[in-house]
């Protein structure tokens, strides 16, 4: 990779398989664990996990943004109410696993839900809230 290339550029540059691989070499277990804090179920959150590979290499989409809004299109759709055991509104959770498990930054996780940026940072701390109140209570 180039000195001056961010990891996007380099996905942006490479050949669509080797990007969606690339990808999913660095991505397949986060994915994974954010379907699993919603859906609770380790074979359905596979499925789910490979099924959005295979959209996003349909698409043509490759870089980490353009996953994670496939995997937020995916988690709304099926309209969980709570998600990490119950615990947490789904919006929250949402936000929360996008900055802690994706590791997108408030601005992007605002970009894939759709959301201004004060509320994103309101949900992650709400949901932060919740988990920790839940460890100590």
């Amino acid at each position: 990779m180039h000195p001056m290339m961010t990891p996007v550029d380099a996905l942006s540059k490479m050949p669509q398989r080797d990007a969606v691989e690339a990808l999913v070499t660095e991505h397949f277990e986060r994915v994974y664990a954010m379907y699993e804090a919603f859906i609770e179920d380790a074979e359905e959150s596979l499925e789910l996990a490979e099924q959005t590979f295979r959209t996003v290499q349909y698409r043509n989409a490759v870089t980490p943004l353009e996953l994670y809004e496939q995997v937020a299109t995916t988690i709304r759709a099926r309209r969980p109410a709570q998600a990490l055991n119950g615990d947490v509104p789904s919006g929250a959770a949402l936000c929360l696993l996008l900055r802690e498990i994706a590791e997108l930054d408030y601005d992007a996780v605002a970009s894939v839900t759709g959301l201004p940026r004060p509320t994103v940072a309101r949900y992650i701390a709400e949901a932060r809230y919740k988990l920790i109140g839940g460890l100590t209570a």
